[in-house]
């Protein structure tokens, strides 16, 4: 009778390649034109998901890099299975890759709290050494993007007003207006980047509404004209 180590060892020797190509060979759609619920008309329905599978805790399971995370390889998705196998393979033997065939990245997955719950987040970066940035920092970093759209909020919201519709009839005046509300904020965001790294502080704790009416008291006060 064949034993569990006998089975695990024939199984060691088989391999997953095998598997893999009896999958791509044998795998294809098993609705027909007359199954009930597989069309929409004409068209074939089709979903694509995902999902994850949990493994033993084992050393050779868990061989990633140092800190947990690890390297993935984004392939050019046009490219077919043999080229996406061929770019992966060099990628392993630490071959430098086309930036317009794939690119190394590094695999850092987290968990952050959710209005219900948890929410797993996984991000991609080019930082491959983990010791030149660890995964925490690269977290703090990425939640760190949304201070974009508070540049937009500035502009938009404080700086031209909510709402609020450009006066230029002419396409040439719509630039030029545009770049001036541009250039106005440029100039109010490094006064209040130089005040901040005087005071040792993260710009972040500086209220661009306040600096915009400091701003705005000081010039009318001055000018000779209206802004």
């Amino acid at each position: 009778m064949p034993t569990a180590s006998g089975i695990t060892q024939a199984r060691k020797r088989l391999g997953a390649d095998v598997l893999r190509e009896t999958f791509v060979r044998v795998a294809e759609p098993v609705a027909t034109a007359e199954t009930r619920g597989a069309r929409m008309g004409r068209w074939r329905l089709m979903a694509v998901d995902g999902f994850e599978l949990d493994v033993p805790d084992t050393p050779e399971n868990a061989a990633e890099l140092s800190d947990g995370t690890c390297l993935s390889v984004l392939v050019n998705p046009k490219y077919r299975e043999a080229r996406r196998d061929a770019l992966i393979a060099a990628a392993k033997a630490g071959d430098d890759l086309d930036p317009a065939d794939a690119h190394l990245v590094r695999v850092v997955e987290y968990d952050a709290p959710d209005r219900d719950g948890k929410e797993l987040i996984t991000l991609l970066c080019s930082i491959t050494d983990p010791q030149a940035a660890r995964p925490d920092q690269l977290a703090s970093a990425y939640h760190e993007r949304w201070e974009e759209e508070t540049g937009n909020d500035q502009l938009k919201t404080h700086l031209r007003g909510p709402g609020r519709v450009l006066r230029s009839r002419i396409p040439d005046l719509v630039y030029q207006e545009i770049w001036a509300y541009l250039l106005v904020h440029h100039a109010i965001s490094s006064l209040m980047s130089a005040a901040a790294t005087a005071a040792d502080i993260d710009p972040d704790r500086i209220s661009f509404a306040k600096a915009l009416r400091l701003f705005r008291r000081s010039a009318t006060g001055t000018a000779a004209f209206p802004p």
